[in-house]
Formats: structure tokens, C-alpha cells, sequence
């Protein structure tokens, strides 16, 4: 069986950093994407904690090849944190799961180290920045609280300023491609701890631009506070189950973990007081008698603090099946399963390493983020794909839109949420968003951007 399992484990605070490897010799951006690991070795060690994880998460990814340096910001989890003076938050327990599977650095920060760090649930986060990662709160990660370090550009491309800049603090920073001003020669100095929105406004401006900043996306352009207005209402002339239809034939291929084969509902009528640890057993053996992965990762921790003290543990939650049809699609299955959870608080996310069970307030798409994702002169309907791909968000893209093969240029680092990236990809290519809540529809603007 593999089902990954988030615990939110021991809590403890400390003023002593993590100490940082060597500089890496690959860019921290590069080394995250290719960064893998195994789990199993670190499950259940009593007294395995933070500082311990880290390491071991070095360990292994420089042993496949890349160098990995983590950081954590011991100052802002003690800011952070109702805990006593002589806690550590390098103490916290640190709870892997019994898989085998290897896994990307991605999902072992974002599943596996930052739930469990002593916040809030979903209050802590990681930045991509230069030579290191670095784990620190949310409200700490805001871009209006990044510094730069001492910086001296003479006569650099724009482009390249503000991609030094979103280096140095881990903010994504996207310059409106249609602005033209990607290669004037920008000259300008800043101090050390120079407030890094402040810098990127005065880049801006010199370059005749202005910067929308968002929580971590910066967005340079003519207009670029356009791409986050709210548009009133979804295109017109077609329903919204025919965006879906669109969208499914468009992606037709390309559907994760198999979710449209059939599964025999009588695998689960042979299990007494089926539970939902025996329905995920169930439906995991199923793909592995066909060769083919599909772990389930379920995020304890977010049911946790959803349900009374009293409740039983969420694996033991009784799950029953119709006797009704004899078939049903694996996200029909799911769906089944996922109903009967306490308080019908169950949602499922469909990711490309594996399918995540959480709670219906933690599935909402604005606490879906995404972290280094780089597109080199791919369509925009390939970029949208890939996106709705890493976070189970429905984008929908309108089927009458004529800029679907728009070749984009985009790079995102880290805590980026879905539907900002969204935002900002479209208006790229001079397009509107509406956001319903649920889903995200992408469609042709009034007009064209100006192309000068």
C-alpha cells in the first residue's frame, strides 16, 4: 500500500539557523526541478526532527547528482510561534511516510516538511532564492518584506535586472513581453537590505513601466495592475460544461493516474466495515496489478484540525459502496469515497506524482501553488495545460480563442498561487481571466495588446 500521510507533528522554536552547504554549482532553480529522494529510510524514528530531515534531504539529492542547500529562518518561526523561549523549531518532529517510492524535492517541501512546522496549518512556506532554499513562515515570505543584497547594475538588459532581483529574494518577477523594453540598457546601484519592492518600482520606472506587486509574483508592464482586475463575467455565448468538454478533449491524453479506467466495485464488497485506509489499499493494488503507480498521499494534519478532538483517526472513517453500479471510473471511485468522509469535508487532487485527499477548504484553488515551473517558447494552451496539471485547478480555455498557439516566456519560482500565474500568463498574450471560485476561464480580451 502506499499512502503518504501529513501529521502535524511536535512544535518547538529556536534562534539557531541551518547551516547552508557549499554554493551550489548548479542555479538553486535547476537543482530543485531535478532534485529527488526517498522517503522510507527517514519513516518513523523516534526523535527524528527538522534539522534532521534537511539533512538527510542534502544527503540524498547530492548523491543523485545535485546540491541542495536549505535554510531555515529560525527568527520568523520565533516571531511566528506561541512557543517558549528555550524551544527549537529545528526540534519539531518530523513525520515521513513508510513509501518507496521516489519523490520530487517539490512534493517533500510543500507535503511532506512544511505542514508540519510549528504555524499555523498551511502558514509556512519556502523561497527559491540564489544559493538556498529558505523555510519560513508565510506572512514572512510576502514580497513587500524582501531585501535585496548590495547590487550595481551598469548598462544591464532589463531583463536581466529583474531576473538578478527575483533571484536574490524568490520572488517571481514577469516582464509584459508586449512592453518592449526587455533589453534597455538599465543603470542603477542599490545598498544592502534595500526594500526589494522599492527597487523593482524605481527599475520600472526608469524603464517607463510600472510594477503590480502581488503576494509572489511581481508584474512589470505598461498597465500591469489590468491582468488583476476582476472580470465581471465568463465569456459569452458558451456554457460553462461545454468549456469543461473543450477542455477534456483538448487534454484528452494527457489525463493523470488513469482516472477514466473502470474499476469493479466488488473488490470493496469483500472487505468488512471497509475503511477509507481499505479503499485507497484497494484502489492502489488495482493499478499495481497493472504495472502501472498511483500513491495516494492523505493530509492528516488538515483533518485534524478540521475535526472535533474526540474524532477517531481519519484512515478509520467507515466507507461504504452501492451495491450499484458493478463499475465505476477510478474518479467515480474516489468521488464515492471521498463523500463520506466526516462532516462530507473529503476532496481529492489529482498531482503528477500522485493523488492527494484533503479537506475542501485546503482543495480551493487559492491555496494551490506552484514552484519552479519554467516555459521556453511553449503555447499558451500547453502552459495552461501543464498548470491546471501540477495543481488539479480546471483552467478552461476558450475554445473560440485565437491565441491558443501564443508562444510564451515565463518563469515562476516558488509560492506562486495558481490563480496569479493564471492572471499573469493570460494577460501575456492579451487575454482576460474570470475566476468562479472553482474554476479558472481564460478567453480573448476586447482587443489585441499593442504589439510595438
Amino acid at each position: 500500500m502506499r499512502i503518504l500521510c501529513l501529521s502535524l507533528m511536535g512544535w518547538a522554536l529556536s534562534n539557531i539557523a541551518f547551516a547552508q552547504e557549499t554554493k551550489p554549482a548548479k542555479s538553486m532553480f535547476t537543482a530543485f526541478q531535478e532534485s529527488q529522494f526517498r522517503a522510507v529510510p527517514m519513516a518513523f524514528v523516534p526523535g527524528f526532527n527538522l534539522k534532521d530531515a534537511l539533512q538527510l534531504i542534502q544527503e540524498q539529492t547530492k548523491a543523485r547528482g545535485t546540491q541542495v542547500n536549505l535554510l531555515v529562518n529560525v527568527t520568523a518561526f520565533k516571531a511566528e510561534a506561541l512557543l517558549g523561549d528555550d524551544a527549537s523549531v529545528l526540534e519539531t518532529g518530523i513525520h515521513f511516510p513508510k513509501v518507496s517510492e521516489i519523490t520530487s524535492l517539490r512534493t517533500a517541501l510543500r507535503k511532506y516538511v512544511v505542514p508540519q512546522l510549528p504555524v499555523h496549518l498551511s502558514n509556512a512556506t519556502f523561497l527559491l532564492r540564489k544559493d538556498h532554499i529558505e523555510i519560513l513562515p508565510q506572512k514572512q515570505a510576502h514580497a513587500r518584506l524582501q531585501t535585496l543584497d548590495a547590487s550595481d547594475y551598469f548598462k544591464k538588459p532589463l531583463q536581466h535586472v529583474l531576473d538578478d532581483m527575483a533571484t536574490q529574494t524568490g520572488i517571481s518577477i514577469v516582464l509584459d513581453p508586449h512592453s518592449g523594453k526587455a533589453n534597455l540598457p538599465i543603470t542603477m546601484k542599490f545598498p544592502a537590505l534595500a526594500k526589494f519592492v522599492t527597487a523593482v518600482g524605481a527599475v520600472a520606472e526608469l524603464a517607463g513601466l510600472k510594477a503590480h506587486v502581488d503576494e509572489a509574483v511581481i508584474y512589470v508592464g505598461k498597465d500591469p495592475a489590468a491582468a488583476f482586475r476582476a472580470v465581471a463575467g465568463k465569456p459569452s455565448g458558451l456554457k460553462l460544461s461545454e468549456l469543461v468538454a473543450a477542455q477534456a478533449m483538448r487534454t484528452k491524453d494527457k489525463l493523470p493516474l488513469m482516472l477514466n479506467e473502470s474499476i469493479s466495485t466488488s473488490i470493496f464488497s469483500d472487505v468488512t466495515e471497509l475503511t477509507l485506509k481499505d479503499g485507497l489499499d484497494l484502489v492502489y493494488n488495482m493499478f499495481l496489478s497493472k504495472g502501472k503507480s498511483a500513491p495516494f498521499l492523505v493530509d492528516v494534519a488538515a483533518f485534524k484540525a478540521e475535526a472535533p478532538t474526540d474524532a477517531p483517526p481519519i484512515f478509520e472513517t467507515k466507507i461504504q459502496f452501492p451495491r450499484e453500479p458493478r463499475t465505476m471510473t477510478v474518479r467515480k471511485t474516489l468521488e464515492v469515497i471521498v463523500s463520506q468522509l466526516p462532516e462530507k469535508n473529503g476532496a481529492f487532487i489529482v498531482r503528477p506524482e500522485y493523488i492527494e485527499i484533503t479537506t475542501r477548504y485546503l482543495a480551493r484553488p487559492k491555496y494551490q501553488k506552484i514552484e519552479a515551473l519554467e516555459y521556453r517558447r511553449k503555447s499558451l494552451d500547453y502552459v495552461l495545460d501543464d498548470l491546471a496539471a501540477h495543481t488539479g485547478v480546471p483552467i478552461l480555455l476558450d475554445p473560440r480563442c485565437d491565441r491558443a498557439k501564443t508562444l510564451i516566456d515565463i518563469r515562476f519560482l516558488a509560492n506562486v498561487d495558481i490563480v496569479t500565474a493564471v492572471r499573469v500568463v493570460a494577460d501575456t498574450a492579451g487575454l482576460k481571466v474570470h475566476f468562479d471560485g472553482k474554476h479558472i476561464t481564460v478567453f480573448n480580451g476586447d482587443a489585441p495588446k499593442n504589439e510595438k
